[in-house]
């Protein structure tokens, strides 16, 4: 029973820290919040896949405009549901708007080894579109800021997830 509760806890804290570096350790406040539509928006829904890094993680968040926020750690089988509040919400949809409408891939600048990969996949009104973006990109680029708001929403769920005894 011991052997398998070590594991899970190496996997947990792996999880943590590299969100951790993800969003420059950063968190955000959540608060109570309600699932909620962004008001005239017509309908989004965010999916960020992430791979690499050292510990060679592979999770998947998906974020909707109605509030929906799913994260998936796809090494363990484990999945985390939960409510992103309204303020996230609109700050998306802003972020959103403000992407290239064309599919692309983003490519840093070829020094990180251990760099995490990404795919973002944004549906709206039924359209999709691709972006990809491998290793360390410009900070202040669009994709730069919808990625670190993404995995602050991603640690967060985390920290909200009930632990398991």
């Amino acid at each position: 029973m011991r052997k398998s509760i070590v594991p899970n806890l190496i996997i947990r804290g792996i999880l943590l820290v590299s969100s951790a570096i993800l969003v420059a350790c950063e968190t955000s406040d959540t608060g109570s919040s309600t699932s909620k539509e962004v008001e005239g928006d017509p309908g989004w829904q965010i999916t960020l896949q992430t791979s690499g890094g050292f510990a060679g993680i592979r999770q998947k968040l998906v974020v909707s405009n109605k509030g929906m926020a799913q994260f998936t750690n796809q090494k363990t089988s484990t999945q985390i549901n939960g409510i992103t509040p309204p303020d996230d919400l609109i700050e998306l949809a802003s972020m959103v708007k403000t992407l290239p409408v064309e599919a692309k891939s983003v490519l840093g600048d070829g020094r990180c080894r251990d760099c995490f990969s990404h795919v973002l996949q944004i549906t709206e009104n039924g359209q999709s579109r691709t972006i990809r973006v491998n290793g360390i990109v410009d900070p202040n680029a669009p994709v730069s800021r919808l990625l670190t708001k993404l995995n602050q929403l991603k640690t967060t769920l985390i920290k909200q997830a009930p632990s398991k005894k």
